[in-house]
């Protein structure tokens, strides 16, 4: 019995550490990425901003964390 064919990824997203979430998320959205997602965690005194987005665009997806 011989092993199933490989299934073809549908798509690659890259995951890009940053240090700057804020500058980040304005300089892919000048580049025409959509935010699509977010994460603030909870009890982080960080005032409310994202630790990780994921970022849409027409031909990549790329995830951000700090």
């Amino acid at each position: 019995m011989s092993a199933p064919p490989p299934v073809p990824p549908r798509n690659l997203v890259a995951m890009l550490q940053v240090t700057d979430m804020a500058r980040s998320l304005a300089f892919y959205s000048r580049l025409g990425f959509e935010l699509r997602n977010t994460h603030v965690p909870d009890g982080t005194d960080n005032d409310g901003a994202p630790v990780w987005a994921w970022l849409e665009g027409r031909a990549a997806d790329a995830d951000e964390g700090q």
